[in-house]
């Protein structure tokens, strides 16, 4: 994934956003420190199994998914618009958001060539790493890629179909690719308040919106309380009966998806619900 914004040189890096209290015990917001790179992305796989659509799609079954996934995260750490929590006095992670910025050059900056190295790197990479980690179980490896990408797929097919129908006008967007928060910390609004923090991440870098879809209720509610604004909604059974193609599982433990955003500036200057195409908004499901 190709992403040209890059956070200021001059920026405070990494830099303590937010801090809270919940139950008489201190938070902090900050961005991901390098340093601990390889602990957040141990966080991320241990805590993003219970999404609903990934529960429901049985997408993160295998080793594969997770190599995949593991690029996608490590390329938008690059970028430093990650949030991560921290009890104060502590190390121990307490929730990620997987921000990273879209912007309408993201593809216009990069040559066709450059984006080709960059994809076959990125193949490359996961393929060497499913080859030496599953040298013995090549058969089910390949079955489980290929019933793994049909889930994928359709996974995107929802995103699209939540984020087709709207026009934002403006060249930089701040979006997420993941929210966690560790099982331990749940129920104390941590989510909320690393959702909180994206609005205040934004007005820093002059970035004029934040959106996402979020796949639960228990998402949805964070967000609202977040202060997102709701722009679209679904349930799961009128997808299952208007958008049978996409396959949604009937065990999903959860009731609709929906596509919010949080308004830097004034909402109706940036967002028409016009049936337009959106190179923006569109990149988010690619």
């Amino acid at each position: 994934m190709y992403l040209s914004w890059n956070r200021p040189e001059s920026s405070e890096y990494p830099k303590i956003w937010h801090t809270f209290t919940v139950s008489g015990e201190k938070y902090h917001i900050q961005d991901l420190p390098p340093s601990i790179t390889e602990k957040a992305l141990q966080f991320m796989k241990e805590n993003s199994i219970d999404e609903p659509l990934a529960a429901a799609y049985k997408i993160y079954e295998d080793e594969v998914v997770f190599d995949q996934m593991e690029v996608q995260w490590r390329s938008v750490i690059e970028q430093k618009a990650v949030l991560v929590c921290f009890k104060e006095g502590s190390d121990e992670i307490v929730g990620i958001n997987m921000n990273y910025v879209l912007s309408i050059y993201d593809h216009i900056l990069m040559s066709p060539i450059a984006v080709i190295k960059k994809r076959l790197r990125n193949v490359y990479s996961m393929f060497e790493r499913m080859y030496y980690g599953c040298i013995d179980r090549k058969y089910k490896l390949l079955c489980s890629l290929i019933k793994s990408n049909k889930n994928d797929k359709r996974c995107l097919g929802l995103l699209q179909l939540m984020t087709e129908d709207f026009d934002i006008d403006v060249d930089e967007v701040l979006v997420a690719c993941g929210l966690c928060v560790a099982q331990k910390y749940r129920g104390r609004g941590i989510a909320v308040e690393l959702l909180k923090t994206r609005k205040i991440f934004c007005e820093e870098f002059n970035i004029k919106l934040t959106i996402n879809v979020f796949s639960s209720h228990i998402a949805d509610a964070c967000a609202e309380k977040a202060g997102f604004e709701l722009l679209k909604t679904f349930s799961y059974d009128e997808i299952r009966k208007n958008y049978p193609h996409l396959k949604v599982p009937i065990q999903i433990e959860s009731n609709s998806l929906t596509f919010r955003a949080m308004k830097i500036n004034s909402m109706r200057e940036l967002i028409s619900d016009k049936p337009k195409s959106l190179a923006l908004i569109k990149k988010l499901n690619k």
